[in-house]
């Protein structure tokens, strides 16, 4: 299970589309989610919950997500805590459990994120098969419900922000939903520090990691 929790964290790394200096309508933001998900496996029942905390700044040029979860399957339990971190064209996956962080350059955004690309998010949406389909409102938030034809995911978003998910794809069902929403708050480096784990094998200070980043940032300009 490890292993495929492994694998699926390189594919989200490298999956790209084309990179957009504005990710979302808002500055900056908090969320927390709760996570829950079911699935069956033949007679083997697979269950998850736990949390997801976001960190957005500058519209989405530094962006946080670290989940906590367990994960059931049967009578195993296994806990899952990983953290992903982009810093303009630099992201950053971290293993908890393995005490590892990967280092990637030239990452271009998430295929399955909601990107502004060229256009705006609802354009990109509908080139994703979504439709706008009413509104909703999570956690006091009111938000925009689009869903992918076929109904296998429905998301309520918010300027860009995803704040609540459902998806069934091939018997898996899961919700995250938003359960506390902070908008245009005040963030700081120390919001995104890294945990002290080498980063591909090596140790790096935070003064170094600034300045190999901000290397690849003019790079990429």
């Amino acid at each position: 299970m490890k292993t495929a929790i492994k694998i699926s964290m390189i594919a989200l790394m490298t999956m790209s589309m084309a990179q957009a200096e504005v990710r979302y309508d808002v500055k900056s933001a908090k969320i927390e989610f709760e996570i829950k998900s079911t699935q069956k496996v033949g007679n083997l029942k697979i269950e998850e919950t736990g949390t997801k905390k976001v960190l957005i700044d500058n519209y989405g040029e530094r962006e946080l997500v670290e989940i906590n979860k367990v994960q059931k399957t049967g009578s195993d339990v296994e806990k899952i805590h990983t953290l992903r971190y982009i810093n303009g064209t630099v992201a950053y996956g971290v293993q908890f459990e393995q005490k590892m962080i990967h280092r990637m350059e030239g990452y271009m955004g998430d295929v399955f994120g909601i990107i502004k690309g060229n256009g705006t998010n609802e354009e990109m949406l509908k080139k994703m098969k979504f439709k706008k389909i009413g509104t909703d409102k999570v956690a006091g938030q009111a938000c925009d419900v689009w869903e992918m034809e076929g109904g296998s995911m429905k998301q309520c978003i918010y300027k860009g922000l995803p704040l609540k998910e459902e998806t069934n794809i091939m018997g898996r069902k899961s919700t995250v939903v938003a359960t506390k929403i902070e908008l245009d708050v005040k963030l700081n480096k120390d919001d995104f520090k890294l945990p002290d784990f080498p980063i591909d094998g090596k140790k790096y200070t935070q003064a170094q990691l600034e300045e190999m980043d901000k290397k690849e940032k003019n790079r990429a300009k």
